[in-house]
């Protein structure tokens, strides 16, 4: 299953704002969660 990420204006407009390079490592982390959400979640322990 594949999800979809919603990339507000405000948050393109931020992305606009800072270097190419660290633009490009966003994107592709984001794309990289679309595919698989739950590899960025961790359980929580101890509550």
């Amino acid at each position: 299953m594949v999800w979809s990420v919603l990339w507000s204006d405000k948050s393109k407009k931020q992305l606009r704002k800072i270097d190419k390079k660290t633009v490009k490592r966003i994107i592709d982390t984001v794309e990289g969660i679309q595919e698989n959400p739950f590899m960025a979640v961790s359980k929580l322990t101890g509550s």
